[in-house]
């Protein structure tokens, strides 16, 4: 290449293309000779953590990145990239490795990612099978679950405090203050955003464990009272309803408030769990749901997810079917039926865990039907 020009070159051997900088390129061609990436310790140990065939793997060695006080551009595009990897990849506690693999079975696409667990991430959660999935409504379509928050909490604020920029302290005060008002936050468990699915209705709100029902009902209390309290200024208003045994608070409010439509939200404590959700039709559907009609029932959940991982510390789950037209009709109405529905027509339940261990394992399976 010529002057200014960036730097840019390939070479094409009996078995290989190899596209990139002169200088690359000439080290992949001298690697016979030199030492190729399969003598490296963390590419070794990074291709351990994968199982099976492939369709293809990835690979980063993190922390060389991340010492890279400059990088050779490659045209603006790259340049761009390796810029944005190196601010990112400069930060501290990163993996010493980045592996990933897709991989295609007869009923199933599986992307898995790979790193070893730095220490400083280490909160204790550990891993463990959904509680919240049989108290979920069957008619859950899309949910993420996330385990020991109380704890992920806990292990979170020092470190936002610790990092200067990154919160204000004036933020971290009122973080604090609310977490005192509730009592802090040990006593929170496993908690779940929920997407539900009646007819065409879509509906849904957000689950959260208690260590028992004495507990929930106080910090229920305390969460609908701190609510009240806070949205006096801003005109909202509440009141209570009884649904088989179970108070529900209803909060109202007002357009002015939502800059549209009025909205309400319902909260209650149902056994060990904190329930909230848009009007009181999600509330209600979760003190209906009982083992037996509840999310964990149901077959394209518990496969989608024993094959992502069902022991994990978070997970998520999607019923493609379910929201597909839904989705679809609402992000590109004019060619949703003729472009990409009969792609998304093939695809059933995605399911996605994280899996705490000396390597963490993110795991995506996108199931076919």
């Amino acid at each position: 290449t010529g002057a200014g020009v960036s730097d840019e070159a390939y070479a094409v051997t009996d078995q290989d293309l190899f596209i990139g900088t002169t200088a690359g390129v000439k080290s992949a061609l001298d690697s016979k000779t030199n030492g190729s990436l399969a003598d490296n310790a963390n590419y070794q140990a990074a291709m351990k953590s994968l199982s099976g065939d492939s369709l293809a793997r990835i690979f980063l060695d993190t922390g060389s990145i991340a010492s890279m006080s400059s990088l050779t551009p490659m045209g603006s595009f790259g340049g761009m990239m390796q810029a944005e990897a190196t601010s990112i990849l400069s930060a501290k506690d990163l993996p010493a490795w980045i592996a990933g693999s897709i991989r295609a079975e007869s009923d199933r696409a599986v992307l898995t990612i790979s790193m070893p667990r730095v220490a400083q991430s280490n909160l204790g959660i550990g891993n463990h099978s959904s509680t919240l999935a049989s108290h979920l409504p069957g008619n859950t379509v899309a949910v993420s679950e996330t385990h020991s928050i109380g704890k992920v909490i806990g292990g979170v604020m020092p470190m936002m405090e610790s990092q200067s920029g990154t919160t204000s302290a004036d933020q971290l005060a009122q973080i604090k203050d609310i977490i005192s008002k509730i009592g802090g936050t040990d006593w929170i468990g496993d908690g779940a955003e929920v997407l539900t699915k009646d007819g065409t209705t879509l509906g849904g709100g957000v689950v959260v464990e208690a260590p028992d029902a004495a507990t929930a009902s106080v910090k229920e209390s305390s969460i609908t009272n701190l609510v009240t309290l806070a949205g006096a200024a801003y005109h909202l208003t509440s009141k209570d309803e009884t649904y088989k045994g179970v108070t529900i608070t209803l909060i109202d409010v007002p357009a002015d408030v939502t800059g549209g439509t009025p909205i309400q939200i319902a909260v209650a404590a149902q056994d060990n769990l904190i329930v909230a959700g848009y009007t009181d039709a999600f509330v209600k559907a979760v003190i209906d749901t009982t083992p037996s009609n509840s999310l964990a029932s149901q077959a394209d959940y518990s496969n989608v997810m024993a094959q992502a991982g069902s022991s994990n510390e978070e997970s998520f789950y999607v019923n493609v079917p379910a929201v597909e037209d839904q989705i679809g009709q609402m992000y590109s109405p004019s060619r949703w039926a003729s472009d990409y529905k009969p792609y998304f027509d093939h695809l059933g339940g995605v399911a996605g865990s994280v899996i705490d261990g000396d390597t963490v394992i993110l795991r995506i399976v996108i199931s076919a039907r």
